[in-house]
């Protein structure tokens, strides 16, 4: 068989021998090649750290909160772990209502930080039995005026004169109320937090639960937080405590005082001593 011949039966076999059979790989064919896939991002891992704030959530868990500091601020609020996870409400009320507020809520977004984190920890946190701690309580003690009132005193100034004005109006002997004003100090024990939890405590917990439930994002709680009915009341139960304490040691007061005949009749009556 010449050459003419073989041609003639490879061309009969695979068509007019210009292209390749149908069961062959063109090694010169343009490929399609199908794209790698990445992983998808853990929105719940958040890493932000901010000059006056800043979170980190690993795995959907609260790992780390802060706020303030040391070089402008002149202070540093900063806990881990557990501590943390059981501050959180602790950190949305601070937040809710200073200079950084709208700054976060903006990240918030940006980062798309779920709401959802916050919201179940910090049911299950006020789900607790209450105690009396900065931490355990996760949020009543600030809500109740933080250390500007348990620890510093400043509302006591306010309180007194509210409740000395209550007392006496209707004592018209000045040298009586002076009297009763100066021996009440012999007679005043003090509020204290956990007293305030006690009788208020269980009553704030259900109100927040109340208004976590109805919030579905960082800034309907935080508006939450601040409507003025919600802190109103607050601010009237913790005045009304307060005065109580003063009512008390004007009351004892007045009663070792006309012990000893130093008061007026006029006074003795209107007291019913």
């Amino acid at each position: 068989m010449d050459d003419e011949q073989r041609k003639a039966m490879f061309a009969k076999k695979n068509g007019n021998g210009s292209k390749p059979a149908s069961n062959t790989v063109d090694s010169n064919a343009t490929k399609v090649s199908k794209p790698i896939p990445t992983p998808s991002r853990n929105y719940n891992d958040i890493d932000i750290s901010e000059h006056n704030w800043g979170l980190e959530i690993v795995d959907g868990k609260i790992e780390k909160i802060r706020l303030g500091n040391w070089s402008d601020a002149g202070w540093n609020w900063t806990i881990n772990d557990q501590d943390a996870r059981e501050s959180a409400n602790t950190y949305l009320i601070r937040l809710s209502d200073s200079g950084v507020r709208n700054d976060f809520l903006k990240k918030a977004e940006e980062e798309n930080i779920d709401f959802n984190i916050f919201k179940k920890q910090i049911k299950e946190n006020l789900s607790k039995p209450l105690a009396d701690d900065e931490v355990s309580d996760d949020g009543l003690y600030v809500l109740s005026g933080d250390n500007g009132n348990w620890k510093f005193g400043h509302d006591d100034d306010g309180n007194h004169t509210s409740a000395s004005d209550g007392f006496f109006q209707d004592i018209s002997n000045d040298e009586d109320r002076e009297k009763i004003e100066d021996e009440s100090w012999n007679h005043f024990v003090g509020s204290n937090y956990a007293d305030w939890l006690e009788k208020y405590g269980s009553k704030v917990r259900k109100e927040l639960i109340e208004m976590l439930d109805s919030s579905n994002t960082f800034e309907d709680y935080f508006n939450k937080l601040n409507d003025e009915s919600f802190t109103y009341g607050i601010l009237e139960d913790r005045v009304m405590f307060a005065e109580q304490d003063y009512w008390e040691a004007f009351h004892k007061a007045s009663e070792a005082l006309n012990k000893k005949g130093e008061l007026s009749k006029d006074t003795v009556e209107m007291l019913g001593l």
